[in-house]
């Protein structure tokens, strides 16, 4: 809990004192096809890598399309803003769709 609270902390500070928003690769990985060895544990840690530090902080988030790789897999952009700046992200993410057509 301690960890959780010293987290939250630095990124209400960060958010406030230094950035509005954050974009970072939704996952670190493309979606693993089904016939990937690994297991589906392995797979959900390798695709919630960049997800889980703003979850577990509980700042607002959400992910958005921005391409394909060279097999036609999905990329998402994560984008990450304070807490109660949730209207910040839905403006940025429209902005998006609207730059790719969708």
């Amino acid at each position: 809990m301690q960890f959780k609270r010293q987290w939250q902390w630095q990124l209400q500070r960060l958010y406030h004192q230094e950035v509005d928003l954050t974009l970072i690769p939704a996952t670190a990985t493309t979606a693993p096809t089904l016939s990937d060895d690994r297991s589906l544990l392995d797979a959900t840690k390798d695709l919630a890598r960049n997800t889980y530090p703003s979850a577990m902080a509980g700042i607002p988030s959400l992910a958005v399309p921005c391409g394909q790789d060279s097999n036609g897999l999905p990329i998402g952009l994560l984008l990450e803003s304070a807490w109660e700046r949730e209207g910040l992200l839905l403006r940025v993410a429209r902005a998006l769709e609207q730059e790719r057509g969708q």
